[in-house]
């Protein structure tokens, strides 16, 4: 693996220019900014972009990476990381706000944040008060962004500071009083004389970037766009890709919450200490309003429930006594003990001891295994880094959602599916089927997540209760029969609905025969359900479906929307002209399916309609055993059900429904519905029945609340026994309806001698039969079939569809299956039209 240009200039050089170019001044606050650009949502990113650019085109141009997707971002984080510190120099007012000093702090012997005696300096004006700040500055800004414009500049300069503060915070040295942080100890780094915190500041993150390994010059395998598309083509984008690899992805994935939590805080009390603190004020200062009252030292008041950087910086702190403030540096030293303590790299002895001649006491080389060997096996560095970013990406969704809980329950960490069991057939990994961006997602959590029952006031809903009065009196209109209902079926409609819906689900999965809820997926109707497979599966604009014309319309209009390609691998009709007295049937081209599927790697899904629409035939399970198990084929399977209560009424004691293969197959999705049999087609009720880890992704990235109260209490209702029980004989009636619909018009003097043999097995709840000329020819007529449709339906009150330009369809129309009534009145009318047309 080659290095890049600027890789290679590094290497030759030993990064010896890297420490003024990039430090925890540059390379670690540019680290921690784009750490934390990763892993901030778009829309969370624009906000912040709004504020960067309220002057100016914030455009951040760099070195230009061989590997680097992105090389120049509108408002890049990482640009504006170190604006503090080349500022802080002009504006000395702001230098104490890069620190936090306590007073009697004096690792590695004794560590105290604070002690008796407080802080250092005036009350609070230091890193963690600034932090408190600056957040709270862009929390104000963001709440009333509409109608303070004027102070736009005031939330841009703080949160210059506040992506500059989040990193200062982390290096452990800053958050030191002994020595100002170090900066008063002299100590050896790779043989040459350096300060303490200039080392912990600058070159051990060079020696860091310089020993990264070149396994990571490259973007990380799957499902990691969104690292690659922030990186910046910098020399420390190998080392930002390990930090995410093995710590974010590997070995803190357990830790992340714990990093950004904060205790609860006695709110009063803390207020109470902001309203006796001294109003400190710092000179020149040219932001309006920027510092503010504070507490006492002895009273922390920069941590709220939400937003804690004292918490935040504590058990860093406490990591300068446990291990990064060396022991060996307070050990006393003579001449004769010399070689208890590492010497400086490339110094004889002899040049030691001349030091101790001159100085008294030799500097400490940092750079030995006793020091660096436990920092780096417990990746400290790479974690302080990694935690800053965390942290800081955590409070620009904060300050622009205004959710504390958002961040840690949706956006990290980018992860895989984890695998659920045995993967059948063994060629298909889920991963790569699934786009890289829904991997990452976490379920949205809703309000209801975690409490539904006590006094709610969670969620901003309306708590005196929804608008529709109680009735008063019976009434036909509108609004009293709405009433009725409400008080009837006594519906909390100010509450949101419950967003998982378990006893839903249950009873589902009870009916089709599967192991628990979690192979059930709920959506708004079926178009819902087909909507969300494209976008989790198919990357617009590249990759594709195969559909089977003909076949139900939405699948192509979805994909379109989605801007996704179509192939179309027609369905094959045989017996078209009912040889034999059998009616036409359709059938999968199966071998022509899988070919398909075997040229082109791009097509992620099939979508088969079993029973179909228009064509009422049922898809054979040997036909759908084939394509799931084929290796040739690595997407997802599609069988929408939405009529197979209709078929699996016949007869036959074997399973018609897919359903049975879905424990089998992981590469299998059956979609249902209670529109058809169950006759709730208002409602909109889609179903998905498939394996756990592809529902879990199904819900991951559905809207929170998709299925709405009355849906399911009307649902919940239908599931029932009884009510099951009566679609059951509902369905019995209708296949019994159907058989007298076909009977009756091929039977009836009006319309026998002007339609053809029905097309399709009659598996749904309607049939298709084409219109034959009138010239007695016995060919099929499309213009009169579309004329009579019309006149139907216009002059006719009599509503059919035509389907007669789908494939396979020449002439036909679809007439659904009605009450016994309404096939009289089909027969009747349809002999009446036939007449005259």
């Amino acid at each position: 693996m080659r290095p890049t240009r600027l890789q290679s200039l590094a290497i030759l050089t030993g990064l010896t220019t890297l420490p003024s170019t990039f430090a925890w001044g540059a390379a670690g606050h540019e680290i921690v900014a784009t750490l934390a650009q990763i892993y901030t949502q778009p829309d969370v990113l624009d906000k912040i972009c709004s504020i960067l650019n309220a002057y100016t085109d914030l455009e951040d141009q760099i070195h230009e990476d061989e590997f680097s997707m992105t090389t120049t971002h509108k408002c890049h984080l990482a640009s504006i990381a170190t604006w503090a510190d080349k500022l802080k120099y002009r504006m000395r007012w702001s230098a104490p706000l890069h620190y936090v000093n306590a007073v009697g702090d004096h690792p590695s012997d004794i560590c105290v944040f604070p002690g008796p005696e407080g802080w250092s300096g005036k009350p609070n004006i230091n890193v963690l008060g600034g932090i408190y700040n600056t957040s709270n500055i862009l929390l104000e800004y963001a709440q009333g962004e509409d109608e303070r414009v004027m102070d736009v500049g005031l939330a841009q300069e703080a949160l210059k500071f506040i992506v500059h503060f989040i990193g200062d915070m982390h290096m452990p040295l800053h958050l030191v009083g002994r020595d100002k942080g170090g900066n008063g100890v002299e100590v050896c780094w790779e043989g040459r004389r350096r300060k303490f915190h200039s080392v912990w500041d600058n070159y051990i993150v060079a020696k860091a970037i310089r020993d990264t390994g070149n396994n990571y010059s490259r973007p990380l395998p799957g499902g990691y766009e969104p690292v690659e598309r922030h990186l910046r083509g910098a020399i420390y984008d190998p080392y930002i890709r390990r930090i995410i690899w093995e710590g974010v992805e590997g070995r803190w994935v357990e830790d992340l919450d714990g990093w950004l939590d904060c205790p609860k805080v006695d709110e009063d009390a803390r207020k109470e200490a902001v309203k006796k603190g001294v109003f400190a004020t710092l000179g020149n200062v040219f932001l309006p309003g920027w510092l503010t009252n504070w507490g006492t030292a002895e009273t922390t008041v920069t941590d709220t429930d939400a937003i804690c950087p004292y918490h935040w910086a504590k058990p860093i702190h406490a990591l300068n006594c446990e291990l990064l403030w060396p022991k060996e540096m307070d050990e006393p030293f003579s001449g004769t003990s010399a070689h208890r303590r590492p010497r400086c790299k490339r110094w004889s002895e002899e040049e030691q001891r001349e030091v101790v001649d001159i100085d008294e006491e030799p500097p400490y080389e940092l750079d030995n295994p006793d020091y660096m060997t436990p920092i780096q096996e417990r990746m400290l560095l790479e974690q302080f880094l990694a935690q800053g970013g965390t942290i800081l990406s955590y409070l620009s969704h904060l300050i622009t959602k205004h959710d504390s809980s958002f961040f840690k329950e949706t956006i990290m960490p980018i992860h895989g599916l984890k695998s659920l069991g045995k993967v059948n057939p063994p060629h298909f990994n889920i991963e790569n089927v699934i786009r890289p961006n829904i991997l990452s997602l976490h379920p949205y959590r809703c309000a209801r997540d975690d409490y539904s029952e006590g006094i709610l006031l969670d969620a901003n809903e309306n708590a005196l209760g929804h608008s529709i009065p109680k009735p008063t009196s019976s009434s036909n209109t509108e609004e009293g029969l709405t009433a009725d209902l409400v008080d009837t079926l006594d519906l909390d409609l100010h509450r949101y609905p419950d967003p998982s819906h378990p006893k839903i689900k249950s009873r589902i999965a009870a009916l089709r025969g599967l192991p628990s809820t979690e192979y059930v997926f709920l959506g708004v109707g079926s178009d819902e359900v087909i909507d969300l497979l494209m976008r989790v599966c198919v990357v617009p604009g590249k990759e594709k479906i195969v559909i089977t014309p003909p076949t139900y319309g939405m699948y192509a209009v979805c994909a379109q929307v989605n801007d996704v390609g179509v192939v179309k691998v027609p369905l094959e009709l045989s017996n078209v002209n009912g040889e034999g007295g059998d009616q036409g049937r359709f059938s999968v081209r199966v071998d022509e399916v899988l070919e398909t599927t075997a040229a082109d790697s791009n097509i992620k899904l099939i979508f088969l309609c079993s029973p179909g629409n228009p064509t009422s035939t049922l898809i054979s399970l040997t036909s759908i055993h084939t394509i799931c198990s084929s290796p040739t084929f690595k997407g997802i399977l599609v069988v929408d059900e939405a009529y197979i209560d209709f078929a699996s009424s016949s007869s036959s004691s074997k399973p018609v429904s897919a359903v049975s293969l879905i424990q089998d197959y992981s590469n299998l999705v059956v979609l249902q519905t209670l529109s058809k049999s169950f006759g709730l087609a208002a409602i909109r009720l889609g179903i998905a029945l498939a394996q756990p880890p592809l529902i879990q992704i199904l819900s991951n990235t559905k809207a929170p609340y998709n299925i709405s109260t009355p849906t399911a209490h009307l649902a919940l209702t239908a599931l029932s026994p009884t009510s099951i029980t009566g679609m059951q004989n509902k369905v019995m009636n209708l296949v019994k309806n159907r058989s007298s619909l076909l009977d009756r018009l091929f039977n009836s003097e009006g319309t026998k001698y002007n339609l053809g043999k029905p097309i399709g097995a009659g598996d749904g709840n309607f049939i298709m039969v084409p219109v034959l000329s009138k010239d007695g020819s016995g060919k099929k007529d499309n213009e009169r079939a579309q004329r009579v449709y019309k006149v139907l339906a216009e002059e006719n009150g009599l509503v059919v569809r035509f389907r007669g330009n789908e494939v396979g369809c020449e002439a036909c129309l679809r007439i659904t299956v009605g009450t016994e009534e309404e096939i009289e009145e089909v027969v009747e009318r349809m002999g009446k039209v036939f007449k005259y047309y």
